[in-house]
């Protein structure tokens, strides 16, 4: 999708803030940029929607 809103990965990085895998990446409410699980994004985001300078959805390269 070339809205912003994802992005391919080889692999999925670990979330900041526990130990599971990440599906975001994004601009967290204190404006810093993370990685984090749906938990975590959930909680943390500075934004309610994703696209540039907000945050992206990883997807796996391969993953439809």
């Amino acid at each position: 999708m070339r809205d912003g809103t994802t992005t391919k990965v080889k692999t999925l990085p670990s979330c900041s803030f526990c130990c599971n895998k990440a599906r975001y990446d994004f601009r967290t409410v204190i404006g810093s940029w993370a990685y984090a699980c749906d938990w975590h994004y959930a909680r943390h985001r500075m934004y309610d929607t994703l696209g540039t300078g907000k945050g992206q959805y990883l997807e796996i390269e391969g993953e439809e």
